[in-house]
């Protein structure tokens, strides 16, 4: 499908869970919490929906990216990234770090 305009995934904090793989999942799949698929056809590829999460929230397309002075936000993954495709859940999720601090890793 041809882009009409650049999209971002967000989750629904601070109203629902600030977990992002659940807004990636059902994205991904349409399917709800009680399993039921809804809308199919506009469900999107899991690559997809995971980009949807790593652009500026001001500008989508543009990726954020890991340098001197920027925000120091990371999330550090325990398997690659691909594995993470076939099974978006934040159980693969090793450390989150939020400008520059450390604000959670897996013991």
């Amino acid at each position: 499908r041809p882009p009409v305009c650049r999209w971002a995934l967000s989750t629904d904090a601070p109203f629902g869970r600030p977990d992002p793989w659940a807004a990636m999942r059902p994205a991904a799949t349409r399917r709800t919490a009680s399993g039921a698929v809804l809308a199919a056809a506009e469900a999107i590829g899991a690559a997809e929906a995971l980009t949807m999460f790593l652009g500026e929230a001001s500008a989508p397309a543009t990726p954020r990216r890991i340098e001197p002075g920027g925000r120091g936000d990371l999330c550090v993954l325990s398997v690659p990234p691909h594995q993470v495709l076939h099974d978006l859940d934040a159980e693969h999720v090793a450390a989150t770090v939020v400008a520059g601090e450390v604000v959670y890793a897996r013991r």
